[in-house]
């Protein structure tokens, strides 16, 4: 495969935190384009989001699915391409992405004023009207850790790559937190 399959990167749409990121993503090596543009999907999500001023409301969120589809995208191509070491390190990128934004979208619900009934309570229902709206990115975040998971298993020889063994460790944890907080 050569890097000229890739999508191409217009360096003028990326910003400035994430250029160099862009341009190792050009790299004419794939492994090192590949990567490249794992880290370069996180970046993009990152400084896209970041600006986001968010409400525990619908806006907010298709904001933020907005802002992270093409790095979402990204990491699809590099799962797509890449060899079972790229695979794992994009889907753990995903998963994180996913989960880490569900989370914040979490913390938009204010806490109770005070530890009346009523305002636990209408806590309580605002969580409960954002988590259908949260719930497709929790969703895709298992799956991206649950397929970290299987590619490890069907390639043990992995085991001495440090990056992918972080990021399979780090996807069992976020997998079992997820099973824990599925179960309560």
């Amino acid at each position: 495969m050569s890097a000229a399959r890739l999508t191409k990167i217009d360096l003028a749409q990326v910003p400035d935190p994430c250029k160099e990121l862009a341009k190792a993503a050009g790299s004419a090596s794939v492994n090192q384009a590949l990567s490249a543009r794992t880290s370069l999907a996180v970046c993009l999500a990152d400084q896209k989001t970041k600006p986001l001023v968010l409400c525990d409301c619908e806006q907010s969120v298709r904001e933020i699915e907005a802002a992270i589809q093409p790095s979402l995208d990204m990491l699809d191509e590099v799962f797509a391409l890449g060899d079972a070491a790229q695979q794992i390190l994009a889907r753990t990128a995903q998963g994180e992405m996913l989960q880490s934004l569900a989370t914040r979208m979490l913390a938009t619900v204010p806490p109770p004023l005070n530890p009346s009934d009523e305002a636990v309570a209408l806590h309580d229902t605002r969580v409960q009207l954002l988590q259908p709206l949260i719930a497709p990115w929790q969703q895709q975040a298992q799956a991206a850790f649950a397929a970290v998971d299987q590619l490890a298993k069907k390639n043990p020889q992995l085991a001495k790559n440090q990056a992918v063994v972080a990021a399979v460790r780090t996807s069992r944890q976020r997998l079992s937190q997820l099973d824990t907080t599925a179960k309560r």
